[in-house]
């Protein structure tokens, strides 16, 4: 699978260290808690840094289960979508747990929900702590649900920015998972901007929309699962766990 053609460059590591620094390491990655948060609008002003967190959705009938699943085929495997539609129909039938795990989705809270609340926090928290470079504005897209990946980012075109940082928030690099949605919305910037050109030297990471004032740089964080800040928050959410127990086993279940 092509990888996508975005710089990894972005903020210095000291700028999301000042969260660790603060103390507020554990209310940004280990809760959506929105208290003391201010969440005043940027709408006001122009919008510096937009950062659009990327999932794939969580389907919650069979219906869109299935589709979400040829979905996924389709992109992954490359093949026809009514050919992945069409086994996905005759498959899952025969698909138990699948069917168990899905007819469970309808007791938990609604994801699109809980995404927003986290881009809340998190647009709330960048804005009190990294002034130098606010206007913050978080938002989500979803591959499979709304809102889309291609509708949202035009969205953010419209609206302009100076930098667009993309998030998965899948912690691991995946072609499946990851490169799916950084493809899609390489495509999207793709059909709607086009890159700096420089003494012929085409800057990818500086996009121009054509016919527009709007330019701006975008970026990715694809591999956070190891950012020191994370690292240091499980650190010491297990040390308070080590003094009941007198081992600890790490596993990591293949999906």
């Amino acid at each position: 699978m092509s990888r996508w053609p975005l710089n990894r460059s972005l903020f210095p590591v000291h700028h999301i260290e000042c969260v660790k620094a603060n103390g507020l390491s554990s209310n940004v990655l280990g809760s959506i808690s929105t208290e003391g948060v201010n969440f005043k609008t940027v709408q006001d002003e122009t919008t510096k840094t937009a950062i659009l967190m990327l999932h794939h959705g969580q389907p919650r009938t069979p219906y869109y289960a299935t589709k979400h699943l040829a979905k996924g085929s389709h992109y992954y495997y490359k093949l026809p979508l009514w050919l992945t539609s069409r086994v996905t129909q005759l498959y899952w039938p025969l698909a138990k747990k699948v069917n168990f795990c899905v007819d469970d989705y309808k007791y938990s809270e609604n994801f699109s929900h809980l995404v927003s609340t986290y881009s809340k926090v998190l647009q709330g928290y960048l804005n009190e702590l990294i002034p130098e470079h606010r206007s913050f504005c978080c938002t989500h897209a979803f591959l499979y649900d709304e809102p889309a990946i291609s509708r949202t980012i035009s969205e953010l075109i419209r609206k302009g920015m100076q930098r667009l940082i993309l998030l998965p928030l899948y912690p691991h690099y995946s072609c499946f998972q990851t490169g799916t949605m950084l493809n899609t919305a390489v495509k999207a910037l793709d059909e709607q901007t086009k890159p700096l050109s420089k003494d012929g030297i085409c800057s990818m990471d500086y996009r121009v929309r054509t016919m527009s004032h709007v330019s701006f740089r975008c970026s990715t964080i694809d591999r956070w699962s190891s950012h020191p800040a994370v690292i240091n928050f499980w650190y010491n959410l297990l040390c308070t766990e080590l003094k009941d127990h007198d081992s600890l086993l790490f596993v990591a279940p293949q999906m």
